[in-house]
């Protein structure tokens, strides 16, 4: 595995990464973002801009995938977004679980029939 990781990242230098957030990030935002009227947005009010900026930028990325890669994508957000309310979900349950059986426990610890008077 270690050997893996070695060949996998061996030209990986710091700068590269740097480059991809500074540099790559805005030039792909501008190509997909290429036909949004941003003077039209802008007199928008925020919450109505940034909502529709964002479904215009993920409607540009997807409509220039090829159609195989675009049913793949559409799969791969739909099975993030049920993931993510599975995770939320779950989250919601364990913790509420995790509250009742703390009460019940400290309930009964300190109750006069568990300390014996």
């Amino acid at each position: 595995m270690r050997s893996f990781l070695d060949e996998y990242t061996r030209d990986l230098t710091s700068v590269d990464v740097q480059r991809l957030f500074t540099r790559d990030t805005p030039e792909a935002y501008r190509y997909f973002a290429r036909g949004v009227d941003l003077d039209k947005l802008a007199s928008e009010p925020w919450y109505r801009r940034w909502p529709t900026r964002l479904r215009l930028v993920f409607v540009g990325f997807s409509m220039r995938l090829s159609p195989a890669r675009r049913a793949l994508y559409g799969f791969a957000v739909l099975s993030l977004v049920l993931g993510l309310l599975a995770l939320f979900r779950d989250v919601g349950t364990v913790s509420v679980f995790v509250f009742r059986f703390t009460c019940r426990c400290r309930c009964r610890a300190g109750s006069p029939a568990q300390s014996g008077s």
